[in-house]
């Protein structure tokens, strides 16, 4: 497993990485739960280099974590409840679409409050 830090200074060397554990003729897809928060910044990143991202929504990955008879929470059966779902719904999961100018709005609304 591949772990990095969730900083931009961090995406390249993701992506490099990833870069190298393709086989040739592949292509990867990045299947994200949160584009708009913690995840925006890798999805923003990822489009930007060309890559797919597919935006997986929150109620499919608990729904898929609750249809084992194991139930737990971690970031790693998070992400392979992600996974799962990309490889079982990918023709049917929307493109990750980080919307800068919601982003903007409720920065500027946070910045109004204090």
């Amino acid at each position: 497993m591949l772990r990095y830090e969730n900083k931009t200074s961090a995406f390249s060397t993701f992506l490099l990485d990833i870069d190298k554990l393709m086989e040739e003729g592949l292509t990867p897809v990045f299947g994200l739960e949160d584009v708009g928060g913690y995840g925006r910044a890798l999805a923003q990143f990822l489009a930007e280099h060309g890559q797919v991202v597919k935006e997986v929504n929150p109620a499919l990955s608990y729904a898929e974590r609750k249809s084992h008879m194991t139930t737990q929470k971690s970031d790693s059966w998070d992400a392979e409840c992600v996974a799962r779902i990309l490889l079982n719904k990918l023709n049917h999961l929307p493109v990750a679409k980080p919307n800068d100018l919601y982003w903007r709005y409720n920065n500027w609304l946070l910045e109004e409050m204090h």
